[in-house]
């Protein structure tokens, strides 16, 4: 059964995937050293297919497949 709590936590964790993505994004436009640029693209892909993930999986699309 769906309630205002699950619903709640199912938001923060999108909020919260959508934080980590900016954050990597703001890690990126910063990096100099070519690792360090390396690194947060790999964080900024990995953060955005979480947020498209979650953000399906609330619209009821994502049936537990990854996107």
């Amino acid at each position: 059964m769906f309630n205002q709590t699950d619903s709640y936590y199912e938001n923060l964790s999108i909020k919260n995937a959508l934080d980590e993505w900016q954050a990597a994004r703001t890690r990126f436009n910063t990096a100099t050293d070519p690792k360090m640029i390396e690194l947060a693209i790999y964080q900024m892909q990995s953060a955005q297919k979480r947020f498209v993930y979650l953000l399906k999986e609330k619209a009821g699309e994502g049936k537990g497949l990854a996107p």
